[in-house]
């Protein structure tokens, strides 16, 4: 997937709705109340699957196709009254990892991922649920698929209090989308007495 890597974080993603089959990437078009594989010209079926808010790095394909087993359906949408915003805190590896604050009036382009039920027990893991980030339902913003439908009962996984707090810089938090992760990192870097 190299037109899709996965660092720096957040890693890229395609600019539509995509599908991730045995590690490959085709786009996906919404067709009436489904959605249609672009390539092989056929319906896919969201049947059996929840949706999960995804930003930052969990819309990434490259991780989508590492992660986990089967195929990964991620609908492009708009997220409205909250944003991705970048945390004060690393992942294991070093990178500066985000999480989602309430954000009224603001509307932001990120992907629902359509997982099995597998798929969402290895996600929890990942995320590290409820220590680092806890799964819930989306609270009080809505999600607009690009079909023009609204996704109901999506979840999210949001930073903890205690281990994933969004990052505050003179009385704001920082969106991802006007942030570079290199800023954020040398921000941080400078911070935390570790500057080079």
């Amino acid at each position: 997937m190299d037109r899709f890597p996965a660092l720096p974080y957040p890693g890229e993603r395609p600019d539509g709705s995509y599908i991730v089959q045995d590690g490959h990437v085709r786009g996906l078009d919404p067709a009436g109340d489904g959605w249609v594989d672009r390539v092989k010209a056929e319906p896919v079926s969201l049947d059996g699957r929840s949706f999960v808010l995804a930003y930052g790095s969990n819309a990434n394909p490259e991780k989508l196709s590492e992660k986990l087993d089967g195929n990964v359906l991620a609908l492009r949408c708009q997220v409205h009254d909250y944003a991705a915003m970048w945390s004060s805190r690393r992942r294991q590896e070093g990178s500066v990892v985000a999480t989602i604050v309430a954000d009224p009036g603001h509307v932001e382009i990120q992907h629902v991922l359509a997982v099995t039920e597998d798929q969402l027990a290895e996600m929890n893991r990942w995320e590290g649920h409820p220590k680092y980030y806890e799964r819930q339902v989306f609270p009080d913003g809505f999600v607009l698929l690009e079909s023009g439908a609204m996704a109901s009962d999506v979840l999210v996984y949001i930073g903890t209090a205690g281990e994933r707090p969004p990052l505050l810089v003179d009385g704001a938090y920082w969106r991802t989308s006007e942030h570079s992760h290199a800023e954020v990192d040398a921000l941080l870097r400078t911070r935390d007495g570790n500057d080079r």
